[in-house]
C-alpha cells in the first residue's frame, strides 16, 4: 500500500543570534506510520519540529499539509490544521486539575453553556479517549499530584482532544522509566495504526529501533538521510548521525578475584524503577 504524506517541510532553513539552527532541512511523515527523528542534542529535531507546530516562522522552505502549502502563524494556526505538538518540558498549571488544564487550551465555541457545565462534560471526554488510548487518569486530580508519566499522559490527552491527527512528541522518554516509555511508544503506535502521523524526536536508538517504522536523520541542522530502521544496523545509524564510525570500547571481565559489591534482589520505593536488581 503507497503511502500519503501527511506533513512536509522542504527546504527549510533558520537562524538564532546568526547561529545557523537549520540549513536546507527536509522532512516528510507519512499517514499511519511512526516516523523518528534523530540526531545527537543540537543537530536541529526541536527546531525543524517547532516549525511545524508553529512556533517558529522559517527564513526559507515551505510546509505542506496533505500536499498543499500552508504558512502557519503560530501553535493556534497549527491546532486549527490538526498539529500537536508534546513538548519535553510539560506547559502544565500544576494547582489546576487535568480537565482545567486541558480545557485551558481548548478553544471556546459558542453555545457551550458555562464553565462548570463545559468542564463536566470535558471530564468525560478525558475518560473516554484515554480509555480509548489504553490508560486511565481521573480528570479531577491536579496536576501537581500526579507522577511526570502521568503529567505526560494530560499533555498528550490536550492536543488529541484539540483534534490533533500530527502528532509530535519532543524526547518524550527522556524523563520516564523503561516500563514508562514502553507504555507510551506502544499507545502512539497504535494511535499512528488508527491512521494518524507521530512524529518521535529522540536521540535514544533502541526506541527508533522498536518502534519507529522509518526514521530521518539529522546532523548540524541538516538532514543526513531517511532509511527503514528495520533494515539498517544501530552501527549504521550511529555512523549516519555523528559522521563517522564509533568503535565500541572492549570489556575483559576479571577471571578471579574478590567480590567487593553484590546487589539482591534491590527494589525501589514508588517508582518501580528498581525492581528485582541483581548484580
Amino acid at each position: 500500500m503507497s503511502q500519503v504524506n501527511a506533513l512536509q517541510l522542504t527546504g527549510i532553513s533558520k537562524s538564532f543570534d546568526g547561529f545557523k539552527a537549520l540549513i536546507d532541512a527536509d522532512f516528510t511523515a507519512c499517514w499511519g506510520e511512526v516516523h523518528a527523528l534523530l540526531g545527537e542534542n543540537g543537530a536541529g529535531k526541536s527546531s525543524l519540529m517547532n516549525i511545524a507546530a508553529g512556533l517558529y516562522a522559517p527564513e526559507t522552505g515551505t510546509l505542506l499539509l496533505d500536499d498543499n502549502p500552508v504558512q502557519l502563524q503560530g501553535p493556534r494556526d497549527a491546532s486549527r490544521y490538526r498539529i500537536g505538538m508534546v513538548h519535553q518540558h510539560f506547559k502544565l498549571v500544576k494547582p489546576f486539575t487535568v480537565a482545567q488544564n486541558i480545557l485551558l487550551a481548548l478553544p471556546e465555541q459558542p453555545g457551550e453553556g458555562g464553565y462548570r457545565k463545559r468542564l463536566r462534560a470535558l471530564e468525560q471526554e478525558i475518560v473516554s479517549k484515554a480509555d480509548e488510548l489504553g490508560f486511565a487518569i481521573d480528570p479531577t486530580r491536579t496536576v501537581d499530584s500526579l507522577s511526570v508519566a502521568e503529567q505526560q499522559r494530560v499533555e498528550i490527552l490536550k492536543v488529541l482532544l484539540a483534534g490533533a491527527r500530527i502528532l509530535i512528541l519532543d524526547e518524550p522518554t527522556a524523563v520516564l522509566t523503561d516500563q514508562e516509555a514502553e507504555r507510551l511508544l506502544l499507545t502512539v503506535q497504535a494511535f499512528a495504526r488508527q491512521g494518524a502521523a507521530v512524529i518521535l524526536v529522540t536521540h535514544k536508538m533502541a526506541d527508533v529501533k522498536r518502534y519507529a517504522d522509518r526514521v530521518t536523520v539529522m546532523r548540524g541542522g541538516r538532514t543526513v538521510q531517511t532509511v527503514d530502521p528495520q533494515k539498517v544496523s544501530v552501527e549504521q545509524l550511529v555512523q549516519l548521525t555523528v559522521g563517522e564510525s564509533v568503535p565500541v570500547a572492549e570489556h575483559h571481565c576479571a577471571t578471579s578475584g574478590e567480590v567487593r559489591l553484590q546487589v539482591r534482589d534491590l527494589r525501589s520505593v514508588g517508582s518501580g524503577a528498581l525492581n528485582g536488581v541483581n548484580m
